[in-house]
């Protein structure tokens, strides 16, 4: 299946659509001979404020945002909960966040949608958007630039799958936000973090397992809705400590991220949206799981066609 990429003009920034691969019919299947209709989201950031959503909140702008993508038949919207906005220090939950959120969820139950909200963000475009507590003081940011309280950071992310004190804080804030919407209408899926490898790539699968395990449990237990985790290609073509079938296991559905333009084993020289057809069929098979493509490209321009994939 190739998943394309919109823009909503004038109204949305908005990352790739994306679709959820459900072999089960969703409503809107008219017979059990019709075809399945596919769940349709979309990626959101407001035009205005971008990955400044949270500080430069404008609930109007974005319920307009919300109609305009129920009037284009869409049905999931994933948006993202800025890390440092909702916990600027460690033991502190913001109290304006909190309610930003709640608001923002009912203004998609109103527009008829469903919601992906995303936590622990994060990455995104780019760069490692991070609370300042967060970071470690031995580890340089590397591949991403890090942006903390507004300015660039040397320093990389800590080990947010071990740490203990990163682990009390990330289910500290997973079970206020996941309270606040229990049993939302709108409610449709937690997503961990955005490709959270690129913060920091686990030791060990079984560490990045049991981190997912604990989160999964901590959102279900306070809100009554399961979770996935923004996975990408990259922790398919390298060795990331990531294993899908185990990382996944608690999850309903397994989430893939394709990029043709960085796949090395990407065909006709990363320009072919088979990339993303391929990841999608891989996702699935090797996790278990009903696969999400929650975000993909497929550029026009090659790259270097002398790339291949060195891992099976």
């Amino acid at each position: 299946m190739i998943i394309p990429t919109i823009a909503i003009a004038e109204a949305v920034l908005a990352l790739p659509i994306f679709v959820i691969l459900s072999g089960a019919p969703q409503s809107g299947a008219k017979s059990k001979d019709a075809m399945p209709r596919f769940l349709l989201g979309i990626n959101y950031w407001p035009r205005r404020s971008a990955m400044y959503m949270w500080e430069r909140f404008d609930l109007g702008e974005m319920r307009e945002d919300f109609a305009r993508m129920k009037g284009l038949g869409l049905d999931v919207v994933r948006f993202f909960l800025m890390w440092e906005a909702f916990a600027p220090e460690a033991d502190t939950i913001d109290a304006v966040a909190l309610r930003h959120f709640e608001d923002v969820m009912d203004a998609i139950a109103v527009a008829g949608l469903r919601a992906m909200p995303t936590l622990f963000g994060g990455h995104m475009s780019g760069v490692n958007w991070l609370p300042h507590w967060v970071l470690d003081h031995t580890t340089t940011s590397g591949r991403f630039r890090t942006i903390t309280r507004g300015h660039v950071s040397a320093f990389g992310c800590d080990d947010f799958y071990t740490d203990s004190f990163l682990l009390r804080a990330q289910t500290s804030l997973a079970y206020a936000i996941g309270e606040r919407v229990r049993n939302h209408p709108a409610l449709y899926l937690w997503d961990l973090g955005n490709e959270f490898s690129n913060l920091r790539e686990p030791k060990t699968p079984c560490e990045a397992a049991s981190w997912s395990a604990l989160l999964t449990e901590t959102l279900h237990e306070a809100s009554g809705a399961s979770a996935t985790g923004g996975m990408h290609g990259e922790d398919l073509e390298r060795d990331r400590h990531i294993r899908p079938s185990s990382i996944a296991k608690p999850w309903p559905i397994a989430t893939m991220h394709g990029y043709t333009r960085e796949a090395r084993w990407a065909p006709f020289g990363g320009a072919g949206p088979t990339t993303i057809s391929r990841c999608a069929t891989c996702r699935p098979s090797i996790s278990h799981r009903t696969s999400c493509g929650s975000a993909s490209y497929a550029p026009t321009g090659a790259k270097n066609p002398s790339h291949r994939c060195s891992r099976a």
